[in-house]
């Protein structure tokens, strides 16, 4: 939803309901950084899209490049921040394992 609010009204409007639906617990930590990172890569689509339209570019290029790109480098994002998760969560187990063992 918050997406959808993004392309509709300006970035620190969506931002700001990113944010809210975090602190009401709707959304993970995880959930805030991948949509902040795709709507940052993706802001002012449209008012973009309008502008080089002006100057004769093909719209429809110019959308579907952003969003591929912005889709990829999210996915990209969530590959580290799930990495580094995970390798928290190994250092985590080994310090309890090795308490338990003394």
């Amino acid at each position: 939803m918050e997406i959808v609010k993004e392309f509709i009204i300006d970035f620190s409007r969506g931002i700001f309901s990113v944010i809210e639906s975090y602190q009401q617990k709707e959304m993970t930590k995880k959930d805030v950084i991948l949509v902040s990172t795709f709507l940052c890569l993706c802001h002012a689509i449209i008012e973009d899209t309008l502008l080089f339209m002006a100057i004769g570019a093909n719209p429809f290029i110019i959308v579907l490049v952003r969003v591929i790109v912005a889709i990829i480098i999210t996915l990209v994002v969530r590959f580290f921040y799930e990495r580094k998760h995970h390798t928290d969560e190994l250092a985590n187990n080994e310090n309890e394992l090795n308490q338990e063992i003394k």
